[in-house]
């Protein structure tokens, strides 16, 4: 079961057209939320329209790993309009790992397939090179010409390790 508390306020293309598309996050336990080592984060996505999504995490140190869709499904992944979706699937999860602290997590949404933003892999991880700013100057590189409807959004929780040792 899932508890909606807290969700985001849906991110609108600059367009702000009536055929503008909109992207809207939360995680399982809301915006602002805290996780502890060991606990999962799902993500939960809902648009306007029909979408390709992806997302990207930036950890606390300021790194940037692409979450979502897996790194070898190019162009992002389609999903349906008006109805919240996990990410990962339900009954999965990122796992909470260090390093801890604020983190984000980037989504973009796009009417038409989205470029693959990984710049390189590092032992199996989809590891994004460079900074949020240029990343973001990426995104809006590619919004210019791509003559597709783009949104992107925002989720921010904390994490930190666990604090408590067994047996008690």
């Amino acid at each position: 079961m899932l508890a909606l508390v807290g969700c985001a306020i849906p991110a609108v293309d600059e367009s702000k057209s009536k055929d503008a598309l909109e992207i809207a996050v939360t995680t399982q336990l809301g915006v602002n939320a805290t996780f502890v080592e060991g606990d999962v984060v799902r993500l939960l996505v809902t648009l306007n329209r029909r979408a390709y999504v992806s997302a990207v995490l930036e950890n606390a140190r300021g790194e940037l790993q692409q979450l979502y869709p897996a790194i070898d499904v190019a162009g992002g992944t389609l999903h349906a309009a008006g109805v919240f979706q996990s990410i990962p699937a339900e009954g999965q999860g990122f796992p909470v790992v260090g390093p801890f602290g604020a983190e984000t997590v980037w989504l973009v949404a796009s009417d038409r397939p989205l470029p693959n933003w990984l710049r390189r892999r590092a032992e199996e991880q989809s590891i994004l090179v460079g900074t949020r700013t240029e990343w973001i100057a990426d995104m809006d590189a590619y919004a210019a010409t791509c003559d597709c409807r783009l949104a992107r959004t925002s989720v921010r929780f904390t994490t930190s390790a666990a604090s408590f040792s067994w047996p008690p």
